[in-house]
């Protein structure tokens, strides 16, 4: 960061470094790391699957993992899908539907639905925002 220049250069190599930890699974049971991984690249497998792989109880792993990342196993999964589908319209890898397609949405409507509850805009609202912008969630009640 000393070597920045200005403020935004700074804030930018401060978000990498950042971003860079968030993803590492520290102190986490090697069984739960390992079933995180598939969660982690948006895989379209079903929570439960990774539930199993683990080898812990239903209720034990919901535990585990939100001590360690401070949410559900699915909701971790929901946000690491709806986050490959704003990777796939900054990178414009073709379609919108390829890009919903591909990170295992149902249908449109179910993409609608979790744009709206963590962008709150539409995927279209989104779009013409301009592809270059961050990935950000909307915080707070609905």
């Amino acid at each position: 960061m000393l070597s920045a220049v200005g403020p935004k250069q700074a804030f930018q190599v401060l978000e990498q470094s950042l971003s860079t930890r968030i993803h590492r699974f520290l102190l986490l049971h090697p069984a739960v790391a390992q079933a995180l991984l598939p969660l982690h690249a948006a895989s379209s497998a079903p929570v439960a699957r990774m539930q199993q792989a683990s080898g812990y109880s239903p209720r034990c792993f919901i535990a585990v993992v939100r001590f360690a990342v401070g949410l559900t196993p699915k909701h971790y999964h929901r946000i690491q899908r709806f986050n490959s589908v704003l990777r796939g319209i900054a990178a414009q890898e073709g379609g919108l539907g390829d890009v919903v397609a591909a990170a295992g949405y149902s249908d449109q409507a179910h993409l609608y639905r979790e744009f709206r509850e963590f962008a709150g805009v539409t995927p279209t609202q989104y779009r013409l925002a301009g592809p270059d912008r961050p990935l950000h969630h909307r915080v707070g009640d609905k």
